[in-house]
This record gives structure tokens, sequence and C-alpha cells, in this order.
């Protein structure tokens, strides 16, 4: 498959760029100038030339990522609109699917010329027939963008503001929006909108204590209460220009972030964000063998659990690979999101094997681990040891024996029951923390 991406050279294009070469994609960069990043496959283009580009033959899809920053005036704003229609025109000549990443912001009201060029953009997009994506807070990866501004001011600065009221985001690791954007190009979901973010938002103010306590752990910084009322006062008087180049338009935009409803659209690209604080901490697109090392091992552990407590004693190696093969090749390869690992998953997986735990907010990690769980169960029912174990081929006992067996099973059935009640309330309310 080959895709062109404008914009290759920032901060999503780049990622976005990276991980479809890691997918086997060949990348047609589209940007202004040509440097050792676009150097495979490249063409020029910038948003003010007057024809659209010509592209070449074999594009399954046009990512457009190509934005003028800072709008400061409705010239630029209408410049990015006339561009896209130039690039919807290149992209239905070439018979290749076109995808706009758009903007959190987007919307006709928004507060901001740059979100109201966004809706504007589209909606011609949508009467087009293509794709609209809204990311939420992107970060990871090469330090770029707002999140590489915000991981600067973080390593640097010993006071931070806190925001009263407190805005509401929904990060989303770079990484994890490129495969959202990947997995569109061959499943084309029916929803021409798709919302790319965590299900359930954060505070501003956390997600800023969260890159200085992984970014800087090693600074001591103060967040000072600053109320929202005053940014917009001092917004009302400088102007919507000057505003603009002094970035404060842009948490205007942060104070009026509508939420997205994600959960279904993240399933409908096969797609389960990593937490926040593990997104911090981990690789970005560029990772290469070390992570995939690291989530490797960490589905080995995961599947002797998850094998051990569906087979009631601990499972062969073999039955470990086979599971960890299956994860690598039917969904993402990564290992479950869920605060207890190694032994301490094994001794918790009898109470977290509870449909409603983990709630609707957390719906996409609750089909995760129960399709998990489903896998495990088929894998041993279907070996030698889990014939022996459920159906008892090869052991011989009375009518005795078994209903000793049937009353015990009953009574530890009992006492998981009570036990799964009493301690609910405290694991529903680490599963939360844990996706915090």
């Amino acid at each position: 498959m080959r895709i062109a991406i404008t914009g290759a050279t920032g901060y999503i294009g780049k990622g976005l760029a990276n991980y479809a070469r890691k997918r086997g994609m060949k990348v047609l960069s589209l940007s202004r100038t040509q440097n050792s990043f676009t150097a495979q496959e490249w063409i020029p283009y910038n948003l003010q030339q007057q024809e659209p580009p010509v592209l070449p033959s074999g594009i399954s899809a046009v990512v457009h990522l190509a934005t003028a920053g800072q709008l400061s005036s409705p010239a630029m704003a209408q410049q990015e609109v006339e561009a896209t229609e130039k690039l919807i025109t290149a992209a239905t000549n070439a018979g290749a699917l076109f995808i706009f990443v758009s903007s959190q912001t987007a919307r006709a009201d928004a507060p901001t010329l740059y979100g109201r060029s966004k809706a504007a953009i589209e909606s011609i997009v949508l009467e087009a027939g293509g794709y609209v994506v809204r990311p939420g807070q992107v970060y990871g990866g090469t330090e770029q963008g707002l999140y590489g501004q915000l991981t600067s001011v973080a390593r640097k600065s010993v006071v931070l503001p806190a925001f009263l009221p407190s805005p509401l985001i929904q990060p989303i690791h770079l990484e994890d929006l490129c495969e959202a954007l990947v997995n569109l190009i061959s499943i084309r979901p029916q929803s021409k909108i798709l919302q790319i973010a965590q299900a359930k938002p954060v505070s501003f103010t956390y997600f800023l204590s969260q890159i200085a306590a992984v970014k800087a752990p090693e600074r001591r910084i103060l967040f000072i209460p600053v109320p929202t009322l005053l940014v917009r006062f001092a917004a009302g008087c400088l102007g919507n220009s000057l505003s603009t180049r002094l970035g404060i338009g842009r948490l205007l935009s942060l104070f009026d972030l509508p939420f997205m409803e994600s959960a279904s659209h993240l399933a409908s690209v096969m797609v389960r964000p990593r937490p926040l604080r593990r997104g911090l901490k981990g690789g970005g697109v560029s990772g290469g063998g070390a992570k995939h090392h690291q989530d490797r091992r960490a589905l080995l552990i995961e599947a002797t659990a998850i094998l051990g407590y569906v087979m009631r004693k601990h499972c062969a190696p073999v039955a470990g690979r086979h599971y960890v093969r299956a994860i690598e090749q039917l969904r993402d390869g990564r290992p479950l999101d869920l605060p207890w690992q190694g032994e301490a998953l094994s001794i918790w997986l009898p109470f977290i094997d509870d449909p409603s735990l983990m709630g609707a907010r957390n719906e996409t990690q609750r089909r995760e681990f129960f399709w998990r769980l489903d896998a495990a169960t088929v894998m041993a029912e279907a070996s030698p040891a889990g014939a022996r174990q459920f159906i008892g081929l090869g052991h011989k006992h009375g009518m005795i024996a078994y209903g000793v067996q049937m009353i015990g099973a009953l009574c530890r059935e009992s006492a998981s029951f009570l036990l799964r009640i009493c301690t609910r309330p405290i694991l529903r309310r680490l599963l939360v923390r844990a996706n915090g």
C-alpha cells in the first residue's frame, strides 16, 4: 500500500510516516522542502500553490496534515480551505481516499478562527466523501508541536498555571493516533467523522503535572491557580490579532474544548489507547526492537497469569507462546493496561473477571480484557492438558469422588463471589486511577 502525506515533516506527519513504513507501506511526502527524512519519495507542495499537485498512480490514500499554524486573518483561513479543495481534486484524480486530520476545536461557532476554519474544511471533505479525524491532545514521540512546547516549559519552569475551573482534555498518544489513521485506510468504517482520544478526559493541570513528573522528575514545580475568566478578559482587551500572536487564542480554545464520545470510534478502527503515564514513559513512534522486546516479555507474563487462571494450574511454556502469537497477529501486540502485572495479576484475576467492574467509560479496555480471557479459554480447552482438566480424560474416579469435587467447586465459587462483592469498590477505584 502507498499513501501520500501532506505536512510529513511536522510532528504528526513525521510520526505517521515512520509508523506507516513500519507497517510495510510506501510513503509519498508532500512538503515545501526536501530533506533527509522525505528523501525516499517526495513532491513539492505548499498551501499557497495555484494548481493541485499531480499524484502518481497507485496512491491508496491522501492524509492531509499540512497547516499554516496560527491563523492571524480570515484570508489565511480561506487559503487553507482553497488548498484543501485542490488537494481533494488531486486525490479524486488519483482514485485515492482522502483523510483530513482536523482538530477537537473544530466547530462553526468556535471562539477562534482556527477552530472555525477547521469546521469549514471538514464540511468540504465530508461533501467529497472523505474522512475527518479529530484527535485529542496528542503527546508522545518526538518532542514537537504543542507537546514539545509543554515538555520544554515543564523542564524549564518552577511555576506552572493551574487554570480554574480546570479545562478537561482527552489525550491520545502519537503512535495510537497513527495506528488509527493507518487502520482507517483499510477498514473504512461507516462513520465519516472519527474522534480519536481517550474516552475518559483528564484535567489539563493533571496532564501538565504528569509531563513534569516524567520528563523533569528532579524539579519541584509549584502550580499557581489562574482563573480562566482573567485570561478571557486579557484576550478581550488585547484583541484577536494580538491574542493570537501571544498564544492566548490557543488557551481560549483549550477552555472551550467539547467532550468527544470516542469509545465507539476507537473500537471501529481497532485502537486501544495506552494510559497517559505509560505513554509518557514509553518510547515514541520511532521506538524499535527494545520496545517490542518489552511488550513481548510483558505478554508472556500476562499469558502465564491468564492461562494459569483458566487452567487452575501453571501453564506449559508452549501455551504461553501460542497466546503471545495470537495477540500479536490478531490484536495490537501490546499487554493489557491493568494496574496489576506478573504475580499480582494472577492473584487479582478472579476478582476482575466481572463484566460490570470496569464500567461503560472503560468499554474498550473491558472488551479487550474479556476477548483475551475468552481466547485463553479456547486455547486451554484445545490443549491436551485442558482436555484432562475440563472433561477429565484419563481420570478414573468414582461417583463419591466426583461428588466431593463438585461440592468443593461450589464452595470455592461461592467464596469467590462474596470476595468479589467486597472488593469491587476498591478494584474499580484502582482501575480508574490506572487509566488516569
